[in-house]
């Protein structure tokens, strides 16, 4: 069922997207209303079930673990909720979102330990020979990306419009620097995990506004160990409280995924650079991918988003864009039980990884 929702409103959805727990003056300054009004239209959204818990977003690679993306094509609607419950019973298994675009498929991320990307790689082809998937793409990061949040400041919310045009972004980008970091993996000390930190961890990345106290009693903790775990926890292992609101009631914006299936490393350096120094005003991710192509997550109005497709394609080579239906999306609670602290590491078998959850899927 969709509802009304005024583009007032919405700025305050892009507004939260950027820091979940703003403070109403903050918020009531940047929509140019009194706080009153501001808390009124909060509390209106909260009701209407709109705003939804935010939730934390662990940055794998503190955990050792290692982000790879998979775009999968599938040909039918029945094969689609195969592979959707293959990605439910996965145990690594970090998101997934239908999209569409050339073809049909299923975006998916997985977050796994080191040196198990074969693991992956053959868990999805027993899924290709079951001709449930008809082929897939592997994007693994290399831990080179960067995030930016919308800028109302360039939104227009009582004419709905934005003051920004992808063709000249895109024109401006010969100007910057082709240099990427130097990506530094430091080790991972598997001593420092403790049960109790990978138990707050589920509870956090299910509800990121979770209170110490309601820490306390669900784990029976003391008061001093609650807060020395927690501070811990969010120092080292969450990378951002992630702000959510209900997709399924309204429809304002468009999610777009682009990916470069050639490594043009210069290209990719360029749009890096340019994020990090010119950034577009939406909810934009760019993910460099292991061999220098890229993955492009971006969230905008619909004419932004017809206009950011053609931009990047007049851009960036042997690109592919999807829009995701994140309506028909599903983000993976962070799940302790794949980290067997008996023997300090992670589940890594055949078994874990590949059969239990096929068998599971085709039960």
């Amino acid at each position: 069922m969709s509802v009304n929702i005024s583009t007032e409103d919405f700025a305050i959805l892009l507004a939260f997207e950027s820091n979940p727990f703003m403070p109403m003056t903050e918020l009531a300054s940047l929509l140019g209303v009194t706080r009153i009004t501001a808390k009124k239209r909060v509390d209106d959204l909260r009701n209407r079930g709109i705003i939804r818990t935010p939730i934390a977003i662990i940055n794998p690679y503190t955990l050792d673990l290692h982000r790879v993306s998979i775009f999968a094509h599938v040909n039918l609607t029945s094969k689609l909720h195969v592979l959707e419950k293959a990605c439910d019973e996965h145990p690594y298994t970090h998101y997934r979102v239908r999209a569409f675009g050339g073809c049909f498929g299923l975006f998916m991320q997985f977050d796994i330990p080191p040196n198990t990307d074969y693991l992956l790689h053959e868990f999805l082809e027993k899924l290709k020979k079951e001709n449930i998937i008809d082929s897939f793409t592997t994007l693994k990061s290399s831990g080179i990306r960067t995030d930016i949040y919308a800028d109302l400041k360039k939104y227009n919310a009582k004419l709905s419009s934005w003051n920004f045009s992808w063709n000249s972004w895109f024109d401006s980008l010969s100007k910057y620097k082709t240099d990427l970091p130097i990506q530094n993996k430091k080790s991972v000390d598997y001593t420092n995990f403790t049960p109790n930190h990978f138990k707050i961890l589920r509870m956090l990345t299910a509800d990121g506004s979770l209170k110490q106290t309601d820490i306390i009693d669900k784990l029976n903790l003391s008061k001093t160990q609650t807060h020395r775990d927690y501070n811990y926890i969010m120092d080292n292992y969450i990378d951002r409280i992630r702000f959510i609101y209900n997709r399924e009631i309204f429809q304002l914006t468009e999610t777009y995924i682009a990916f470069g299936t050639k490594p043009i490393r210069d290209c990719a350096a360029r749009l890096f650079n340019a994020i990090n120094t010119d950034p577009p005003p939406f909810r934009f991710s760019l993910d460099i991918i292991e061999d220098d192509s890229i993955l492009i997550w971006v969230n905008m109005s619909s004419t932004q988003a017809s206009d950011f497709a053609f931009s990047i394609w007049n851009y960036y080579e042997s690109i592919e864009v999807y829009t995701l239906n994140t309506k028909k999306s599903k983000l993976y609670w962070f799940y302790p039980e794949n980290f067997n602290f008996n023997n300090r590491g992670w589940e890594i078998s055949k078994d874990y990884f590949i059969f239990e959850p096929l068998e599971r899927t085709f039960s």
